[in-house]
């Protein structure tokens, strides 16, 4: 199994776990712990619930919604998962005392029992429990992916109000020879060509722990631990990863906008400062030489012609896949410094 597939099944798996337990939970408050149908009926509710929400966000809401305003996205995701909620509990609890009480589906729904349940019973309270739910969930989870991976939980606890030094891994990407497709799409098809763009590569970004830290103009700042990033060699083959994802959807682009976008990055490793900034409009910001450094790095690659560049001290901390080789480069003076840095290429092996 893929990386991106091993990832969607972990994730799918969490939103299952999730509902059950958020289904217990309400079980729990409602009924206690000693009616083992309401509790059964509740995580198996939790179950399909968890499976049904995995897979509307795992495969379908990301490429589907994207460009849709906030409230209108907001208020989509609010009726799919309301519907979704009350359409579960029905059909789970009709089955439930089909197979309790050997009656069909006719005979449970219109039992004096099951409409007593539905105009005066606990059903309307089911809808407002979820409900409440519903909303607090799709409105964080959508400020979490409008301000960023963590953004959201560091700003609220305060976590950077002090500022803190952590050993990170950095890359910057970008898309080679912008000018030429600025000048060929103008300013406004470029937009929609870049949002294109980033939509493609953060996927495969993500499926190796990247952080997607900061857009600017053609630029992606990306961020990883140092031990998650060099893990596998996770922080280079998301590089390659998103490259291939790219180029299988060349034809797409090529369709739509004429024009394909060659990804070129440098990575390097070291010390940044992490820490809130920020009065009016509070962000986490990342700042030092690492920053500067590895931004330098990243013109190297114009200067170089090459694709991909990395630093030599984090070069020596990763094994390659046996697909890709390194290519030593040369040398160059980041802004400010007086010690130069060695750095490599990374390309894959030509096969015979």
């Amino acid at each position: 199994m893929s990386e991106l597939g091993s990832r969607r099944r972990k994730n799918l798996i969490l939103f299952i776990f999730s509902g059950i337990l958020f289904g217990q939970f309400y079980s729990i408050l409602h009924v206690g712990v000693s009616n083992l149908f309401a509790s059964i009926n509740s995580t198996t509710i939790g179950l399909l619930i968890g499976l049904f929400a995995g897979i509307f966000e795992l495969y379908y809401y990301p490429r589907k919604l994207r460009k849709f305003s906030f409230p209108i996205v907001l208020i989509i995701r609010s009726v799919y998962y309301l519907t979704l909620v009350v359409t579960t509990i029905l059909v789970e609890l009709v089955v439930a005392r089909m197979i309790k009480n050997q009656m069909n589906f006719f005979e449970v729904f219109k039992s004096e029992e099951f409409q007593y349940f539905i105009l005066h019973g606990d059903f309307f309270v089911s809808i407002l429990y979820a409900s409440v739910l519903i909303i607090l969930f799709n409105f964080t989870r959508l400020m979490y992916r409008k301000l960023g991976q963590r953004t959201l939980g560091d700003l609220i606890t305060g976590k950077y109000v002090t500022p803190v030094t952590q050993n990170k891994i950095v890359m910057f990407l970008q898309i080679a020879n912008t000018g030429n497709f600025l000048d060929k799409l103008g300013r406004g098809r470029f937009n929609d060509f870049l949002n294109d763009f980033i939509f493609d590569i953060t996927e495969p970004l993500l499926t190796y722990r990247a952080e997607i830290y900061e857009y600017f103009d053609d630029q992606i700042i990306v961020m990883w631990n140092l031990k998650s990033g060099i893990s596998n060699a996770g922080c280079i083959r998301a590089f390659f990863e998103a490259k291939n994802n790219l180029i299988q959807k060349k034809e797409d682009y090529i369709v739509k906008y004429n024009a394909f976008p060659r990804i070129q990055a440098a990575i390097h490793a070291g010390a940044v400062i992490k820490g809130e900034i920020g009065v009016v409009k509070s962000t986490i910001k990342y700042s030092g030489d690492l920053m500067n450094s590895t931004s330098r790095l990243l013109e190297q690659c114009v200067q170089n012609d090459r694709e991909f560049l990395i630093e030599a001290k984090l070069k020596d901390k990763i094994v390659l896949p046996v697909i890709l080789e390194y290519d030593y480069v040369g040398k160059f003076l980041p802004k400010g410094k007086s010690q130069e840095i060695d750095f490599y290429s990374i390309n894959e092996k030509t096969m015979l």
